[in-house]
């Protein structure tokens, strides 16, 4: 039966397996990007740790706090229920869902210190050396539980899940200069609340 193990050197088929796996599995997306520092740091997106929700806000930074990513649905609904969705359309076409708002992606230093922060430090704030605005693609923001206000009138709070699809970025100044953002889901935000 070791030879059965041997006949797994049908695990040369298996390899044929294997590369068929390296297709699927192992393949990493490339992304197409006109600068090299901006795509290293989009490539791990989906785990930048830096993470801040409020109101109809969100972003996500780097460790170093040196690259951001922020959306803001400025058009969402101060009543939000179970379901509910918005979208920032970023190419021109309308949304049926389609709110106003704003995405942007920064480099530079202390990008997120003042993100869902109304405590502000003059001595502690961003340093933008870069700003990249998208000029393709959709952001959605979506309801998925909603909770009770924390007092009569205030803001009601929900979870929410922020999506981006095929979004694409341009360089302010430098028209042409562009960067896919990978596409990228962050679920369970807690949102709807002010800071403060």
């Amino acid at each position: 039966s070791g030879d059965d193990d041997d006949s797994g050197d049908d695990d040369d088929s298996g390899d044929d397996d294997d590369s068929g796996g390296d297709d699927d599995d192992d393949t990493v997306e490339t992304l197409a990007c006109d600068d090299a520092a901006l795509e290293a740091a989009l490539s791990s997106l989906a785990s930048w740790p830096l993470l801040s929700s409020c109101s109809n806000n969100f972003s996500a930074a780097t460790t170093s706090n040196d690259f951001r990513l922020a959306a803001n649905f400025t058009g969402a609904s101060a009543s939000p229920v179970v379901g509910m969705t918005w979208s920032l359309s970023f190419d021109g076409s309308t949304l049926p869902d389609q709110v106003a708002g704003s995405l942007e992606v920064q480099t530079g230093s202390n990008l997120a210190v003042n993100d869902c922060n109304d405590a502000l430090d003059p001595f502690n704030q961003p340093a933008v050396t870069q700003q990249w605005d998208p000029i393709e693609g959709t952001a959605t923001l979506s309801v998925s539980q909603v909770f009770t206000p924390s007092w009569p009138g205030g803001p009601t709070p929900y979870d929410g899940n922020l999506a981006l699809s095929s979004v694409v970025v341009e360089l302010a100044g430098s028209p042409g200069v562009t960067c896919d953002v990978p596409d990228t889901t962050w679920p369970g935000l807690y949102l709807g609340w002010w800071p403060g």
